[in-house]
């Protein structure tokens, strides 16, 4: 009985590739020659030669194709003509049971030696995270000045000027049907790359994940970030699932804070309301001493932004007639209307009295649900930042927050 356990692992799997590539065996009642007389020439075809003449059973997988056999003239016993055969073509053999020969291509030092003392080798995955992600292939990078020329308040607006950003989930984003807007419950602002959703992209302060916001904690509130106290911000629009989890599927957004500022900065930003439609106010104060690892800086911002009625724009009303629509507007109204003899007839109030009166051929009343609401609502924020100190006493945290 053959005993696998004499052969080497690539011999077992030639042995294991036999019904595909062949074995040789030998014809019951065949004369055979022992000292086999082999031409040069293809190994397989050299040894279904050397497995005829000699009435030994050949193994062998696909190792040997393409390898080329030295001639052997009958002068050489079966296992000597077998070396010389095999001799500088990187193909080795094993022999059991007397004749029965396995020939495989030799392994390299190293996996001969592993295998021959059974050493494991671990598998060991390593992810780094870089200290610039800037430095991949694909990103884009803002600087405070190039955020200061966009004339935007507020990141979330820088951000949505990016081609890759499909808008932000936010209190302004009409007809947001995305599941992270259904718990924004704080009416914070996230960003959206790539339009996966707020909650596949990442957002890093200076590195470092920030904890997400909204009663199922599923985006970063981008609003409680002074634009002050921000260096630059780098965006990678592309996947990092595999350093950030799935999480950063989108893309990542990371704010760089201004560490070594020394001396004190303030910003003001008015934005008059035009037809009396959303007005802004922006004043941040920003104060730094010393260096990064001997001072500290500190941020704090206030913002507010007056609604947006619906009467200051044309189209946002039930009534489209003016801009070539239809007219929308809901027959269930106060005053009401009442069916008189088949017809709609709308009741009206009296000027003297102020009561409800029929008048006979009246149009019926008709409502704007749209009258008197906002498109926009007003808004306040304030935030704080302090990124760094060193006062006896005091540790403040790297982290933004706001109210």
């Amino acid at each position: 009985m053959m005993r696998i356990g004499e052969f080497p692992a690539s011999c077992i799997v030639a042995m294991a590739a036999l019904a595909m590539l062949g074995a040789t065996p030998s014809t019951a009642g065949e004369a055979t020659r022992k000292n086999p007389e082999i031409p040069e020439g293809d190994a397989a075809t050299a040894l279904a030669m050397f497995s005829s003449q000699t009435g030994w059973e050949v193994y062998f997988d696909s190792s040997v194709i393409g390898k080329r056999t030295q001639a052997v003239d009958g002068s050489l016993p079966p296992r000597a003509a077998l070396e010389h055969m095999l001799e500088h073509t990187g193909l080795s053999y094993t022999i059991t049971n007397g004749d029965t020969v396995g020939v495989y291509a030799k392994q390299n030092p190293d996996a001969a030696e592993a295998a021959a003392h059974d050493v494991p080798r671990p598998i060991v995955i390593v992810g780094k995270r870089s200290d610039r992600l800037a430095r991949t292939n694909y990103s884009i990078e803002l600087s405070d000045a190039a955020i200061g020329q966009t004339g935007y308040s507020s990141f979330q607006s820088v951000l949505r000027d990016l081609p890759q950003s499909a808008g932000n989930l936010c209190e302004d984003g009409i007809g947001d049907a995305t599941p992270e807007s259904k718990t924004n419950s704080a009416r914070g602002c996230a960003e959206n790359l790539r339009g996966l959703g707020a909650g596949a992209t990442k957002v890093l302060f200076d590195g470092h994940p920030i904890a997400p916001g909204g009663s199922r904690g599923e985006f970063v509130d981008l609003s409680a970030i002074p634009i002050t106290a921000i260096d630059r911000v780098d965006v990678l629009p592309d996947g990092f699932s595999a350093i950030y989890g799935t999480d950063a599927i989108g893309g990542i957004v990371n704010f760089i804070p201004r560490k070594t500022f020394d001396g004190s900065e303030i910003v003001a930003r008015l934005a008059p309301s035009i037809g009396d439609a959303v007005g802004e106010r922006l004043i941040s104060q920003l104060w730094g001493w010393g260096r990064e690892d001997e001072g500290g800086v500190v941020s704090f911002e206030y913002y507010s932004r007056d609604d947006l009625p619906a009467s200051a724009r044309r189209q946002a009303t039930n009534d489209l007639r003016k801009v070539g629509g239809s007219d929308f507007d809901s027959l269930y109204t106060d005053p009401p209307n009442i069916a008189v003899n088949g017809s709609l007839e709308g009741i009206q109030l009296g000027s003297s009295d102020g009561l409800p009166h029929i008048v006979s051929g009246a149009p019926p009343n008709q409502y704007d649900s749209r009258r008197g609401t906002d498109i926009l609502p007003a808004q306040q924020r304030g935030a704080s930042m302090p990124l760094s100190t060193s006062l006896p006493g005091v540790a403040a945290p790297s982290v933004p927050w706001g109210w």
